[in-house]
């Protein structure tokens, strides 16, 4: 008869279950030879063993915390591991360094232990690391810093005969006339120096230099090439605008300037006269060729009572010229550091000079009246400097008497005034005269009248 499905499923797990609850020990002990055989065919086959995997590269995590915080961190160790691993044969033959993540964490750094812990793990987890050929990498943590230089105009070679271009002038125009630099402070602080050089060799004329390569050089004066420092940024390494004016060397006089003196004064100024006569100086051609002279700015002598000196910057008189003509005028080179003016004071002199009665003048007198003077003579004190007297006499003097309303009888104080040259001035002289008036006797007893 045959057997039903139910019949047959159950016949299968009585089979299962008198197989399990009988001979226990004998079944435990197969097995086990069992599994102890497979290992053994296992670990000859495929055994354990040790193998090392060589430049695994270390890479940063959070790499911008420190950029983000204005430093820069300089790894002065190489960003590659090698590792010892153990694991089966056919597993750690196949192993290279893209099965591996090495890494080092920028949040973890304290930057005064100089160091950054490497974390290595591989992809594959039937494979243990046993050694790392660095536990971590050395590094070090500065400021980032900005840096301003000055571009300096280095000239080479000489313009034409005749012309000048002075490197040193507010009227050079330089675009960029600073450059910018901006990294880590031990490098930035490597470089001292920006400069342009441009040839001037020959010219007469305004020299451009668009386009010229900005040299930097360090302390040494050996050039930095920028380029190759990948850390530093910089504003600009070429000239946008340059033009270097030549300017027309001329000689022009320096004039002696004007010396004032005290009015009144008992000194006068003898003889000025300047060190130097003559100054070289430039500019542009077509203002330089009205310029002859240079005439310094006024002296005073008032009171000085000795020969004395006053010093002129010539370039401070280049200075006055160039705000006269409202361009760029210069002193060349070779010219005096300073020009001294010597002013000679000499003491003025006096001297006497008498005035006799009949050389002594009548003004508005009234008609048959007569004028005597009381007095016999009258002298006369004038100052002066000393050329001032030549040819001057008594006769050159003229004393007149102003009786002018006084023309009655008696004696009266008449007024003085004098007439001498405009060079010279009245120290002493009687102010009036007494003067006798009377009734003319005939007309030969008249005084003579002047004008």
């Amino acid at each position: 008869m045959k057997k039903s499905f139910q019949e047959i499923k159950n016949d299968v797990f009585a089979s299962v279950k008198r197989f399990f609850s009988t001979n226990l020990l004998a079944k435990a002990l197969s097995l086990l030879a069992a599994v102890l055989l497979w290992l053994l065919i296992v670990n000859q086959q495929d055994p354990l063993t040790n193998e090392t995997v060589n430049n695994i590269p270390v890479t940063i995590m959070n790499e911008d915390y420190f950029n983000e915080r204005g430093q820069f961190v300089n790894i002065e160790s190489e960003m590659k591991i090698n590792v010892s691993v153990n694991g089966r044969r056919s597993v750690v033959e196949n192993l290279t360094a893209d099965d591996f993540i090495a890494t080092i964490d920028y949040l973890a750094v304290v930057p005064v232990e100089g160091k950054a812990g490497i974390q290595c793990a591989c992809r594959n987890s039937q494979v243990t690391i046993t050694r790392q050929s660095a536990s971590f990498i050395k590094l070090s943590v500065e400021e980032v810093v900005t840096k301003e230089l000055q571009v300096q105009l280095i000239l080479e070679g000489k313009p034409s005969e005749g012309f000048v271009a002075p490197s040193e002038n507010v009227d050079i125009m330089m675009d960029p006339a600073l450059v910018y630099l901006r990294g880590p402070a031990s490098r930035v602080d490597q470089i001292v120096t920006a400069q342009v050089v441009v040839d001037v060799e020959g010219a007469s004329g305004d020299v451009t230099g668009k386009g010229k390569e900005i040299i930097f050089l360090n302390a040494e004066g050996a050039p930095v090439q920028l380029d190759d420092i990948e850390e530093i940024t910089y504003s600009a390494k070429l000239m946008s605008k340059l033009i270097i004016p030549v300017y027309q060397l001329k000689e022009v006089t320096v004039d002696v300037p004007e010396v004032s003196e005290g009015e009144g004064s008992d000194y006068y100024v003898d003889h000025v006269e300047f060190s130097e006569d003559k100054l070289t100086i430039y500019g542009p051609a077509a203002v330089i060729a009205t310029i002859d002279s240079i005439t310094p700015e006024p002296v005073s002598a008032r009171f000085n009572s000795s020969t004395f000196t006053k010093d002129y910057d010539p370039e401070y008189l280049c200075v006055k010229v160039s705000a006269a003509y409202g361009a760029h005028i210069g002193l060349a080179e070779g010219n005096p550091e300073k020009l001294t003016l010597t002013v000679t004071i000499k003491q003025k002199l006096t001297q006497a000079y008498t005035i006799s009665r009949n050389h002594l003048l009548m003004k508005g007198q009234s008609e048959g009246m007569t004028y005597e003077p009381q007095t016999s003579s009258i002298v006369v004190k004038l100052k002066g400097r000393e050329e001032d007297f030549d040819g001057v006499t008594a006769a050159s003097i003229r004393a007149v008497i102003d009786v002018s309303g006084i023309s009655e009888e008696g004696t009266y104080a008449a007024i003085v005034r004098y007439q001498y040259p405009d060079s010279l001035t009245l120290v002493e002289a009687p102010e009036s005269i007494n003067v006798s008036v009377s009734l003319n006797n005939s007309e030969g007893n008249r005084q003579g009248e002047t004008e």
